[in-house]
């Protein structure tokens, strides 16, 4: 097989370069791939949270580093781009704000308009389904998260088998790409 020339090849790359440009500029594409959906929203909550009719306020008072604190973020921001009603606000866990409501670092506050907040420590998406429900007045649906599954992502014999397959075909399809020569040599024992 032929080796794309040099002005071939820098083509490439500039194509390859402007992809991936669009995607950082973009905010990139983001999915969850783990096993289970563990990081994607259960349905209740997407349902509860289509149909919040009052803002929410949520404070989260996390010190950056502390344990669990990239967990709950996530979640939050999860809730925060799944529902415009839901606003955030991240505050000083030792501030003035914090020492008015009685929270210590790793508290999340959920209040509906001019409501006294409802507090929880290090909450899960049933924790928030339940605080944004007390805080609105609303019924809260019974959140059942996603949960890795108990066996393996390719448990059967075929599946193992594609994935044996898969460096098999990821790597020639990489190396057209740069433009790499693969050689393979068959050893005799």
């Amino acid at each position: 097989m032929r080796r794309p020339s040099g002005p071939w090849r820098a083509l490439l790359g500039v194509v390859a370069v402007l992809i991936l440009a669009l995607l950082a500029a973009s905010g990139g594409a983001s999915g969850d791939f783990s096993a289970g959906q563990t990081f994607t929203l259960s349905d209740e909550t997407h349902a509860f949270l289509d149909n919040l009719d009052r803002p929410v306020q949520i404070e989260v008072f996390f010190a950056e580093g502390q344990p669990g604190y990239g967990r709950v973020v996530d979640l939050i921001d999860r809730f925060r781009s799944e529902s415009d009603a839901v606003a955030v606000t991240y505050r000083d866990p030792d501030g003035e704000r914090a020492i008015d409501l009685g929270v210590v670092s790793g508290a999340v506050a959920v209040s509906a308009e001019d409501e006294a907040p409802v507090v929880v420590r290090t909450p899960n998406e049933a924790d928030l389904v339940e605080l944004i429900g007390r805080a609105t007045g609303r019924t809260t649906p019974t959140v059942t998260a996603h949960r890795a599954p108990g066996q393996p992502l390719l448990p059967t014999p075929l599946g193992r088998r594609l994935l044996w397959l898969l460096p098999a075909v990821v790597a020639p399809l990489a190396a057209a790409a740069t433009g790499l020569t693969i050689t393979a040599r068959r050893r005799r024992f």
